[in-house]
């Protein structure tokens, strides 16, 4: 993934929330935010394509 990955908008303080300095939930979102950028920091193509479960495709024939 590229760019940063916001779970709400005041997380990057570019929203003028009139509670952003009293907020009680900020810290949780941030921590949530992080946790998920690490999530998908960790995560690899690969890793996806593991947990995906096989399916069997028939490819087409070609004759030429």
């Amino acid at each position: 993934m590229e760019g940063p990955i916001e779970v709400v908008k005041c997380i990057s303080g570019g929203d003028d929330c009139p509670f952003r300095n009293k907020c009680a939930f900020l810290e949780t979102w941030t921590q949530a935010g992080q946790a998920m950028q690490n999530v998908f920091d960790s995560t690899t193509l690969q890793d996806l394509l593991d947990r995906q479960p096989h399916v069997s495709v028939e490819l087409p024939s070609y004759c030429i």
